[in-house]
C-alpha cells in the first residue's frame, strides 16, 4: 500500500492535533511569563493547572517561578539573617 505526502500530513494532523495545540499553548504562556508579560499565577490560570502542576511545567522549561523583586527577597530574607547572628552569638 503506498500513500501520498497528502494523505500522511492529513492523518498526523488528525492524530496529534489536540497534542499540539497544548504544547502551543503552553510555550506561549511559558514565554509570557519569562518575559514578565504576565504573572505565574496567571499562566496557570490560563492552561487550567494548578500553581503546583504550572511550576513543574516552568521548571521544565528553565523558567523560575519565583517572582519576587530584589528589594522584596531582602525584606523576607532580614529576619533570617538577624535570626542566624542571634543564635551564633
Amino acid at each position: 500500500m503506498k500513500f501520498d505526502r497528502d494523505q500522511v500530513v492529513d492523518f498526523f494532523e488528525e492524530m496529534f492535533q489536540d497534542q499540539a495545540s497544548t504544547v502551543m499553548a503552553e510555550a506561549a504562556v511559558v514565554e509570557l511569563v519569562r518575559s514578565g508579560g504576565i504573572s505565574a499565577g496567571k499562566g496557570a490560570e490560563l492552561l487550567g493547572l494548578t500553581r503546583w502542576a504550572f511550576d513543574d511545567l516552568l521548571g521544565r522549561h528553565n523558567v523560575p517561578s519565583l517572582e519576587l523583586s530584589p528589594e522584596e527577597l531582602t525584606r523576607q530574607l532580614l529576619p533570617l539573617a538577624d535570626r542566624n547572628q542571634t543564635e551564633g552569638a
